[in-house]
């Protein structure tokens, strides 16, 4: 008799895949890397050279259906016929996004097949109120579709997964982690009291990001000994960069305030190792991956409640939460950490360890019922 199980025909499935898309494209690739030896991944829009050159170098395969063509945006009708032969081909399927017409495909056809579905942050109740009937319409039919099959919906924080189950109660939500690298870096040293203060702000420039409410805490901040230097570095929004360069000459604080632009990720190693706090005092992330290469680099964060890493934070000490992205709160928990910091600090070394890719890919495995391998 022949005991041998059949190998699972693992398939992920993303409509983008470039590195300007940030955490969810850095997310699928780890996912790509954590599944069995024979996994694949179809891509049915963009993929930058970055992003190729990883899944290259990787054990599994992927296919990008749009490589004739990829300065398109969007899925084509071309696509189509490929994709269904992948999806019925597959006993397991991985969607990245959820309003996007592959995710469609792939609930409707999946037929027997468990689908999993992670969202990245387009099911945040932020989010919401834009495109509604688009997403009335994706909404009635993965409900539709969960009837029939088994939709399982999975996400990078427990705060993601409350905006997920308020609006999919009947169907099952795990909390599998996103992560990031963990450099083998000494303890800091403990930090001079009259040693000037570096404010790190790492993050796509953004309206959300509420970076002009770093660059007003500054300014609340003239006349404290030493006066803080915040460093900006991203890209993003040239309007919005303007706006932020000229609030900060505006205040008299353009000498503290250093725009940095974009920093190859070579360099993140050096960077944190120059900074003391990170700032976040957004108004909506569903993870937020600069706050985690904070804490695994030993720089403790301020982050607002909107970031869904704030419980995170909370709970491992390694930071403080404010409730809401104001100047003066943000200024008063600067402060507090200064007094404080190689606390703070000692803190991000010990929790560290849950944002690695072993735990998050433990995670995965126990979703996916795939053993874990002996030694792992």
């Amino acid at each position: 008799m022949n005991n041998s199980k059949k190998e699972l025909y693992i398939l992920q499935v993303a409509c983008e895949m470039t590195t300007s898309q940030g955490g969810p494209t850095r997310s699928a690739l780890d996912v790509h890397s954590y599944l069995p030896h024979g996994s694949h991944f179809a891509i049915v829009g963009n993929i930058d050279s970055s992003t190729e050159s990883i899944l290259s170098s990787g054990e599994n395969s992927y296919r990008n259906l749009r490589s004739d063509f990829n300065n398109m945006s969007g899925f084509c009708l071309r696509d189509l016929p490929e994709l269904i032969k992948m999806i019925r081909k597959s006993d397991v399927i991985i969607c990245h996004g959820f309003y996007t017409f592959p995710t469609l495909i792939s609930c409707i056809l999946g037929k027997d097949k468990a689908v999993y579905l992670m969202p990245h942050g387009s099911l945040e109740e932020y989010q919401w109120d834009r495109s509604k009937l688009r997403k009335i319409f994706f909404d009635r039919l993965i409900k539709y579709s969960s009837n029939f099959k088994q939709i399982i919906f999975t996400c990078a924080t427990i705060e993601e997964s409350h905006s997920i189950k308020k609006k999919f109660q009947l169907n099952r939500v795990e909390v599998v982690g996103i992560a990031v690298d963990l450099p083998e870096i000494p303890m800091p040293q403990v930090k001079d009291k009259d040693a000037t203060m570096n404010l790190l702000s790492i993050s796509r420039i953004a309206p959300k990001k509420r970076i002009d409410t770093s660059i007003r805490t500054i300014s609340l901040m003239r006349g404290t000994i030493p006066e803080p230097n915040l460093w900006i570095y991203g890209g993003g929004d040239e309007k919005l960069i303007a706006s932020l360069k000229k609030l900060a000459l505006e205040l008299d604080i353009d000498k503290f305030v250093h725009f940095e632009g974009t920093i190859d990720h070579g360099d993140i190693l050096n960077l944190f190792s120059k900074m003391d706090i990170l700032l976040l005092p957004s108004e909506n992330e569903n993870f937020a991956i600069a706050v985690a290469e904070s804490i695994a680099h030993h720089v403790p964060v301020i982050v607002s409640r909107a970031v869904a890493l704030s419980s995170f934070v909370e709970e491992n000490l390694c930071g403080l939460v404010i409730e809401s992205s104001s100047p003066k709160l943000l200024k008063d928990a600067i402060l507090k950490m200064s007094s404080n910091l190689d606390f703070y600090r000692k803190a991000c070394i010990v929790s560290k360890h849950k944002l690695g890719h072993v735990y998050v890919q433990k995670n995965w495995n126990s979703v996916l019922g795939i053993p874990t391998k002996i030694g792992f």
